[in-house]
């Protein structure tokens, strides 16, 4: 049980480093990279609103509305 929570722990860490370096990369005008970032966020986290929200607009920033 402790691993659990320990693993979950760190991918909420995790996922949330991702997801800040992934608006930073996106405030550069680095929408492969934010995208990527954002991605793998989402990963981590699919239940996470705000990081699909900015997936979706890294995405659209690349007019990748198919994805």
């Amino acid at each position: 049980m402790i691993w659990l929570l320990l693993f979950l722990a760190l991918s909420q860490n995790q996922s949330d480093t991702l997801y800040q370096e992934g608006n930073h990369a996106f405030q550069a005008s680095q929408f492969e990279v934010a995208v990527a970032k954002f991605r793998a966020a989402v990963n981590l986290r699919p239940d996470n609103p705000e990081f699909r929200r900015a997936l979706g607009a890294a995405l659209a920033s690349q007019r990748r509305f198919v994805d």
